[in-house]
């Protein structure tokens, strides 16, 4: 599929349900996104302000979000839309859409649309399981609120570059307790969280094992197609490995210090945890498209040897808000 027949295609889907056709912008978006650039460079291009184009972006983006029935983004709309294309959608679409969208004129405000879900049994031609086809690519339940957040405008910046830029596989953010790893995470992934297909935090306080978290992710990143998961261990990491290659994936690993031995030396691993150590070094050997984003009080051990400035495996230690920034804090 090239992007000509997905402009075509994304044209029949947004025309069944508003009775207007892409317009030069919204294609420009499209084509741009298929070629990973960014807003800015398609506003330069195209002789527009990147703030306009990121509205008529997030605009498109929640249009193909509704009448699709998953959260499309500038990261992952490339695979929906295959996916879409291999099941040959097309006629379903606009013989149902036809029957229940409400067209409206005015291309600004685009109707509330019926999920896909409710729609008649003819658009299931072609697939099985609607759910699985439509269901969510982000599992962020364990992600913490974060209320107030000051400064760390540096770390974010840096982090976004070496995640989104550089690609790096496998991330560790470091510091001592309470210095705001799992904010700066959560607001880090506010920031790029476009940039990927598949988003998932796991937070390790309840300590499960590699195994259990595999098979978590795995379910997750199938749709819940892969329902037995083999009992060998490195089969299960294999199988990982292939869905980090598949799809771009951000995985945050949240409080791994918990795997470590207390009075231990640093990065010592509690018995039955041993294996994670194994799953931090492929992801840092291995070729794949994803990262891993870690926060913990201190580096797993793997991560000493792995890291390098040219390498994609990197560790950045938290310090404490500067000045201006406490000063707004104890405000």
């Amino acid at each position: 599929m090239d992007v000509e027949e997905v402009l075509e295609f994304a044209d029949h889907l947004v025309f069944a349900m508003t009775g207007k056709h892409l317009d030069s912008l919204q294609k420009a978006i499209l084509r741009g996104a298929w070629d990973n650039q960014k807003y800015r460079e398609i506003a330069e291009r195209h002789h527009r302000s990147e703030k306009y184009v990121k509205e008529v972006g997030f605009k498109l983006w929640r249009l193909l979000s509704n009448i699709l029935g998953e959260e499309l983004s500038k990261a992952n709309f490339r695979a929906a839309l295959e996916r879409r294309w291999r099941f040959s959608f097309v006629l379903p679409f606009r013989k149902a859409f036809v029957r229940t969208a409400k067209v409206t004129p005015n291309t600004c405000n685009y109707p509330e649309i019926t999920n896909i879900h409710q729609l008649d049994e003819d658009i299931s031609v072609g697939y099985e399981g609607k759910n699985s086809l439509f269901s969510s690519h982000q599992d962020l339940s364990d992600a913490p609120d974060v209320f107030s957040f000051w400064g760390r405008t540096e770390e974010l910046n840096k982090l976004e570059k070496w995640i989104v830029e550089e690609r790096c596989r496998l991330v560790v953010l470091f510091g001592m307790s309470g210095i705001g790893k799992t904010a700066l995470a959560v607001k880090l992934v506010e920031k790029i969280q476009e940039n990927f297909e598949f988003v998932i935090w796991r937070s390790l306080c309840y300590k499960p094992t590699l195994a259990e978290m595999q098979a978590n992710s795995i379910q997750f990143l199938s749709d819940r197609e892969e329902k037995e998961l083999d009992g060998n261990a490195d089969f299960r990491l294999s199988q990982l490995m292939e869905y980090l290659r598949k799809y771009r994936c951000l995985v945050i690993l949240d409080d791994v210090h918990l795997l470590f031995s207390t009075g231990e030396l640093a990065g010592c691993y509690q018995s039955g945890y041993e294996d994670y150590s194994l799953l931090f070094k492929q992801l840092g050997e291995l070729t794949h498209d994803s990262c891993f984003l870690l926060t913990s009080w201190e580096k797993p051990r793997e991560i000493v040897t792995l890291e390098g400035d040219n390498k994609p495996v990197r560790s950045l230690e938290l310090a404490g808000l500067d000045i201006l920034s406490s000063g707004e804090l104890l405000r």
